[in-house]
């Protein structure tokens, strides 16, 4: 009599079998997975136990049939025994013994077939089960991390910028406090300063009148003269006039205008000045951007406007004409005749 046992460790499946007696097997590959997902062990011993649970069904299966087979064989003894002593059932019992081996072995070759491609599929598919739970809380521990990670940046460079505004501040009463004379060797320590928005360093306007007088006596020739005056016009006129604009694309072009035709007032409009004409136009509270394109003004006014200026270290004389008007005006109130 064969059994589902012997059946299994005929067909070279004793691992299958083991796992019931050696649990320590089992143990050792929860823990590893364990420590590769970080998962709770109890998890993996979920998986593990399932998959034996099934072979164990299958086990039962064959165990069944093993049992149907022998109540086979002993229901038909009698047949057998009535055979003997009469040649007419010879026939017939050797055709039904004969199919009945047969119906076994092909049980048997099904089971032989099946176990191992059921035992690699069930072990493919705890595989990718616990390979898609480590993606997944890898995943959702390293997305956490990032935005962890984000956010201590955004408060470091909130802490850079709330340390750097008051050193700025007291660089720029510093340097507003020297003489002329010793005023040109501040240039690149005045640019340092200006790298920082003035809308957190609250500039004081006393402190900004007090630089713009400096910067209108210092020789043009100067070393960081001119990077300097286009900096610190942006800066400046930021800081005094807050109701204008935040960066951002032109509402308004003066790219290609012929003749100085009268626009109207222009209020809180976001204005490119790239070449052309320009004329008998008042702009309140407007960002004005230049470019290095040269535009004719005639009879021009801004008042409380931000002007963006390009960041060069040798502007051409457009540029430098117009820095000189609009320092000449202290930012507020610019009105320029002819440009």
């Amino acid at each position: 009599m064969w059994t589902a046992d012997s059946l299994f460790e005929t067909e070279g499946l004793e691992e299958v079998l083991a796992w019931d007696w050696k649990p320590e097997m089992a143990q050792k590959a929860a823990d590893q997975a364990q420590t590769k997902s970080g998962q709770s062990l109890a998890q993996i011993r979920g998986e593990v136990q399932s998959v034996k649970v099934q072979v164990s069904d299958l086990k039962n299966q064959v165990s069944l049939l093993s049992s149907s087979v022998e109540g086979l064989r002993t229901s038909i003894q009698p047949l057998v025994e009535k055979a003997k002593r009469g040649s007419w059932f010879r026939h017939y019992w050797k055709w039904l013994v004969g199919s009945g081996i047969a119906s076994g072995m092909l049980l048997v070759a099904l089971a032989t077939l099946l176990l191992p491609i059921y035992r690699s599929h069930s072990a493919y598919d705890l595989k990718n089960a616990i390979n898609d739970r480590i993606e997944d809380k890898v995943g959702k521990d390293l997305r956490s991390l990032e935005k962890d990670v984000a956010s201590v940046k955004a408060t470091v460079e909130q802490i850079n910028r709330d340390l750097a505004s008051p050193r700025a501040a007291r660089s720029l009463r510093e340097i507003g406090a020297l003489d002329q004379k010793e005023f040109p060797k501040a240039l690149p320590s005045l640019r340092k300063a200006l790298e920082q928005p003035a809308s957190e360093v609250r500039p004081d306007q006393g402190v900004l009148g007090k630089l713009m007088r400096r910067l209108r006596n210092v020789d043009e020739s100067a070393p960081d003269y001119w990077p300097t005056v286009l900096q610190f016009i942006q800066f400046a006129s930021a800081g005094l006039s807050a109701g204008a604009p935040a960066p951002g694309p032109p509402q308004i072009m003066i790219r290609s205008n012929k003749g100085f035709a009268n626009l109207g007032p222009i209020t809180n409009t976001v204005v490119l000045l790239d070449g052309g004409d320009l004329g008998y136009t008042t702009f309140v509270k407007c960002r004005i951007v230049f470019t290095e394109h040269p535009v004719r003004m005639r009879n021009v006014m801004f008042v409380d406007c931000v002007f963006e200026m390009p960041k060069t270290d040798n502007p051409n004389p457009y540029l430098r004409r117009a820095s000189q008007a609009l320092l000449a005006a202290n930012l507020k109130s610019v009105s320029i005749p002819s440009l």
